[in-house]
């Protein structure tokens, strides 16, 4: 999935604190790691493998991966990796040097985020508007508050300035969602559920994080033990 509309570095700049110079040292290391990564192991395409980032200082991939396997094994079995990644809660400086490498990198197909990381990202576009999957039953929320994961994306002009704005359900709320922490060892309280708008695997990637949410209820956890 594409932006519609391209992030430039002055609408970047307008929701972080840091400069231009700091911001290109940061995309280069990202992209020298991701290459340097990937001379080491076999390439596995885009659409075959998704990749699951969750912000936490409880939960490891060694849970998490144990808890995933299951469900895309029976889920979205032509998948030939379905991975989890952690990201340790740091001090802001380092959280949005994680985030800006990662995602500028394109790093990641869906991602478990606090709020404040999540408003952040999710008013530049970073994320896929979840309303239309919704109305049409590809994504199920149960009852969960979405009015707390609509956030107004602001598009800029050019000229850096406001050209218009617009609100879209960007994450699900996952405060409800206790098998996750029954299941993942993941607190997953004040944490939202968001798919990445750059992923090259809709196809997969949706009904996948729809089964995420279902385990996350308590329901398909069978399918987890």
């Amino acid at each position: 999935m594409r932006l519609n509309t391209p992030i430039n570095k002055e609408e970047f700049k307008t929701h972080v604190t840091y400069n231009v110079w700091k911001y290109a040292l940061l995309i280069a290391a990202a992209v020298a790691v991701w290459s340097f990564i990937g001379e080491m192991k076999p390439s596995i395409r885009e659409e075959k493998k998704i990749e699951l980032y969750v912000m936490s200082n409880t939960a490891s991939s060694e849970i998490l991966d144990p808890f995933l396997e299951p469900l895309w094994q029976e889920y979205v079995p032509d998948m030939e990796s379905v991975c989890a990644y952690t990201i340790p809660i740091l001090d802001d400086y380092s959280m949005d040097q994680y985030f800006i490498t990662r995602l500028y990198a394109k790093q990641g197909d869906i991602y478990f985020m606090n709020e404040k990381y999540f408003k952040q990202y999710a008013s530049i576009g970073f994320f896929l508007p979840l309303e239309d999957l919704i109305q049409t039953g590809a994504i199920d929320p149960g009852d969960a508050d979405l009015e707390k994961g609509k956030v107004t994306k602001v598009n800029y002009n050019s000229d850096n300035e406001i050209e218009s704005t617009e609100i879209h359900l960007y994450g699900i709320p996952l405060d409800g969602y206790s098998g996750f922490l029954k299941k993942a060892g993941l607190n997953n309280t004040g944490m939202y559920a968001v798919i990445m708008v750059f992923n090259q695997n809709d196809e997969n990637v949706i009904p996948f994080f729809n089964v995420l949410l279902q385990a996350g209820r308590g329901e398909k956890t069978e399918n987890a033990n």
